[in-house]
């Protein structure tokens, strides 16, 4: 009895020494950004084989108890990192308290974020200042959409709105935060080569197969790239050669007798590398509605860009490039463009344009990261505007320069540089029109901080400093700050000044207005600007499987000396400065959820636009204070991809301001891939909603009311894309 209680004893002893063994089995990790060396929220940490896991916490802190014995493998994971697994045998010797991870970011991610738009190449998580990008994939995808240009896939942007500006010759614009388009800079890789006589163009002759990405920046941007960034910029990022070389061809056929060809190619050697984009566009006149004008003009359009890159050595490049964009482009009275003008049928417009633009970039690599840039471009149009009233062509030279030095250091960079651009404008042949030539010249300097204070808060200030030659100096701060509560959550907030300089050309409707006007001068002042932005991101992992980004944000600008337009008892158009400003306000709400093969993206915008100097009639005409859009794709696998989207879109002030009715812009698209060939078929406008009444008779001489919805109806096409 005494040896069978004396073994239970010893058994009892044995079983708690081994619970007690069993029980010593933990460790602790300690979570870290491999490139940043933050530490990192809400990375998912599993003990693969089993079903334990769990989330690192606020400080990137994981732990885990009562471990078995033996080797135990763990995976860490967590969207837009790679995954890691790392293996441990149990009982560990080692006594360390916390095992350090370094999460490395996934390199294809890192490709679409790295943006240039601040000179300081900069990964967009760590931006002060809100950048949004659209990446190449996007890029490609909307090539098999829209082929023709960009504009397209700039409306599908919260907070930026296409407005058609002519129901005859097509042209539009895009408004960034309720602003006119003319307060929108269009830069092609850094450079402003778009303004007055050629700015209402600009969109609709650059195709989106010949970009890399877009960025975009709202808000005032002046103090990164000078005037006419009060609203924003849109950065146009062209292609560069890869490793592996590059075919692609297109081909595009709509509903509406669009016709598409496109083709770029691209390669690279050991010493030098080149792209080169042709692309063609044939549009037919079509009248949608049966009014007896078009609402989709004739086009014909020939765009070439080829580029040269030069890598002299291991910290040296160079390249050059040349852009030329040919289009006529005619609209109106069917009976003109299918046959000719005559007493009862006179009307029409008609744009030709012939634009030939050279680009030079030479960059510098030097220690620690540092950089020293040198830019040039210059730009030669030959355009003219002929209606059944006058015909008036003239010749604009646009030219910039920039020498830019990035200073890298530990806790801070910055950016010195100076710039010099000009626009020289010189009427060639009008018909009763006063309009002089210009030549402006402005020299800018510039200064840029980004101050790391801590791993979670960074500060980016700026000034800048620009003297034009008719309007004088001009000084612009700028002060945005980044915090990062933890790696999910973090807040922007950033404000500046901003100017434009008034040219006529922004003011007036070139298809129409250009005898009009009262005076070959006008008594003008510089538009300036103060605007603010506030944003909050959030972005987390649900239940391991569902990706979440939500961003809040909200902006407010205050344009001072507004240039105004008017019309007097004799229809002159008149232009002068107000006294009082023009204020935009409102805020903008975005989800987005990632599941599987789906991805869901919801947004909200709503803007807010008073003339405080009006104050009989405060609002602005054809923007919409509610604007809801959804996007929905789906990618069952590497073959096939389907999408829909939407977009409700409110209320809107028009003529003798009344409210329009809202509407419901849906869209859908099949994509289909096979080896070497994708094939879209895509459906804009699946409600067939359309503005009917725009047209203001008499035929002979008609007049048209503003453009507040699609007048073009339901489009279908129907794309071929062969990568050899």
């Amino acid at each position: 009895m005494k040896k069978q209680i004396m073994f239970f004893c010893l058994t009892i002893i044995f079983l708690f020494i081994q619970i007690v063994l069993f029980a010593q089995n933990k460790i602790e990790f300690l979570i870290k950004d491999g490139s940043t060396n933050e530490t990192m929220v809400g990375v998912n940490v599993v003990i693969k084989g089993t079903s334990r896991g769990a989330f690192s916490d606020i400080q990137g802190i994981v732990n885990f108890l009562d471990i078995p014995d033996g080797n135990q493998v763990f995976e860490f994971s967590i969207v837009g990192y790679k995954k890691q697994q790392i293996e441990f045998i149990f009982p560990k010797s080692e006594t360390e308290t916390a095992v350090l991870i370094t999460m490395l970011p996934n390199v294809e991610v890192m490709e679409e974020v790295i943006v240039s738009s601040t000179r300081t190449n900069s990964r967009i998580e760590d931006l002060p200042t809100k950048i949004e990008v659209l990446g190449l994939d996007d890029m490609m995808e909307e090539n098999g959409i829209k082929p023709g240009n960009i504009a397209s896939i700039l409306g599908d942007i919260a907070g930026i709105q296409m407005q058609q500006t002519s129901a005859v010759s097509g042209n539009l614009m895009a408004r960034i935060q309720g602003l006119n388009g003319r307060y929108s800079q269009i830069l092609r890789d850094g450079m402003p080569l778009y303004g007055g006589f050629s700015g209402s163009l600009s969109i609709l002759q650059i195709p989106p197969l010949d970009l890399k990405q877009i960025e975009i920046i709202k808000g005032s941007a002046s103090t990164l790239f000078g005037g006419d960034a009060i609203g924003g910029i849109i950065n146009l990022v062209s292609k560069t050669p890869s490793e592996t070389p590059e075919t692609n061809f297109l081909m595009n056929q709509t509903s509406l007798n669009e016709t598409d060809i496109n083709t770029y190619i691209s390669r690279k050697y050991k010493k030098f590398g080149a792209t080169f984009f042709a692309g063609y566009v044939y549009q037919k006149a079509f009248d949608v509605n049966k009014d007896g004008f078009s609402d989709v003009p004739n086009l014909s359009t020939f765009v070439i860009h080829p580029k040269l890159f030069f890598y002299l050595s291991k910290s040296t490049t160079a390249n050059i490039g040349f852009t030329g964009s040919y289009e006529n482009r005619k609209g109106g009275d069917m009976e003109v463009l299918l046959h000719s003008a005559n007493a009862q049928h006179p009307y029409f417009v008609k744009h030709q344009s012939n634009r030939n633009t050279i680009d030079v970039n030479i960059e510098k690599k030097l220690e620690n990261q540092s950089s020293l840039s040198f830019k040039v471009s210059s730009s030669f149009l030959n355009r003219s505007i002929e209606n059944k009233d006058y015909l008036f062509s003239a010749n604009q030279n646009l030219y910039f320069s920039e020498l830019s030095y990035f200073l890298k250091k530990n806790r801070y960079d910055f950016v010195f540089g100076a710039n010099l651009n000009g626009d020289f404008f010189h009427p060639i042949k009008s018909d009763s029109i006063n309009l002089l030539y210009y030549n402006y010249l402005t020299i800018g300097f510039f200064v840029q901080n980004d101050f790391r204070i801590t791993e979670k808060l960074l500060i980016e200030s700026g000034l800048r400093y620009d003297f034009h030659s008719q309007y004088g100096g001009f000084v612009l701060p700028r002060l945005s700050a980044l915090y990062k509560f933890n790696s999910k959550l973090s807040a922007r907030i950033n404000g500046g000044f901003g100017y434009k300089i008034p040219i006529v050309f922004g003011y007036i409707e070139e298809e129409t207005d250009l005898n009009r006007l009262f005076s070959n001068t006008f008594n003008f002042k510089p538009e300036q600007s103060k605007g603010l932005n506030l944003d909050v991101n959030y972005n987390t992992l649900l239940w391991n499987k569902l990706s979440a980004t939500v961003n809040q944000s909200f902006f407010y600008t205050l344009l001072d000396n507004p240039v105004v337009y008017s019309l007097d008892s004799m229809f002159k158009v008149n232009l002068f400065s107000a006294l009082k400003p023009v204020e935009t306000s409102g805020l903008q709400s975005y989800l987005r959820l990632s599941f599987k093969k789906f991805e869901l993206y919801l947004s909200y915008v709503y803007t807010h636009v008073v003339k405080k100097y009006d104050t009989s009639n405060p609002w602005f005409l054809t923007t919409p204070e509610h604007n809801f859009a959804g996007t929905l794709a789906y990618d069952p696998n590497e073959k096939w991809r389907f999408g829909l989207e939407g977009s409700f879109i409110g209320n809107q002030y028009i003529e003798s301001y009344k409210k329009t009715s809202s509407y419901l812009f849906l869209a859908a698209m099949i994509q289909r891939k096979f080896n070497k060939v994708s094939l879209v078929l895509n459906c804009e406008n699946l409600l067939d909603f359309r503005q009917k009444d725009f047209l203001i008779p008499p035929i002979n001489n008609p007049s048209f009311k503003a453009i507040w919805a699609p007048i073009d109806g339901r489009v279908i096409n129907f794309s071929v894309n062969f990568k050899l």
